[in-house]
């Protein structure tokens, strides 16, 4: 799952400056779409933290590969502000040292997440469910602010608000 999510970090910072211009997308129209997407996943984590995800009575076999590589390791790992920023700093990153940057960035947050998946049955150990609902709603809210803050620098990018208005 970390592996898919790197892969497909290192080619999105790869090729996003590109996309963004066969697309005639800019940064700030990447910036609305990934604050809007991030406020419906934030909302959802904010308003039902408790509910858990409905599973289909299927009698098909588990195929664990496709399930590491969606819905786990896109959506999760690699989540829309990760998206967001990996394109936007694709155009951004005009020098070889910025890009160097970036790189080592995508690796060390690859290198962290799993050092915390390789450890999570002992992280889990000294977790209660109530801790896990209030840490939910705590996160939730977090990242409501910044897919917020997303929006409105995006909103600013546009020119649409003030510049001001968007810092």
């Amino acid at each position: 799952m970390v592996k898919t999510a790197v892969i497909t970090a290192l080619i999105l910072f790869a090729t996003g400056s590109f996309l963004m211009t066969l697309l005639y997308i800019s940064g700030g129209a990447v910036s609305v779409a990934g604050g809007i997407v991030l406020l419906l996943l934030a909302l959802k984590m904010t308003l039902r933290p408790d509910e858990a995800p409905v599973e289909a009575e299927d009698e098909s076999p588990i195929d664990h590969q496709k399930m590491a590589i969606y819905p786990l390791a896109v959506p999760y790992l690699l989540n829309p502000v990760g998206i967001t920023v990996l394109i936007i700093t694709s155009a951004a990153a005009t020098t070889f040292w910025a890009t160097v940057l970036m790189v080592v960035m995508i690796l060390a947050v690859g290198a962290l997440d799993l050092l915390i998946f390789r450890n999570i049955d002992k992280l889990t150990k000294r977790l209660n469910p109530t801790t896990l609902v209030v840490s939910e709603l705590v996160f939730g809210i977090l990242l409501t602010a910044v897919a917020v803050q997303l929006f409105v620098y995006g909103l600013g990018a546009l020119g649409i608000i003030e510049p001001a208005a968007a810092h």
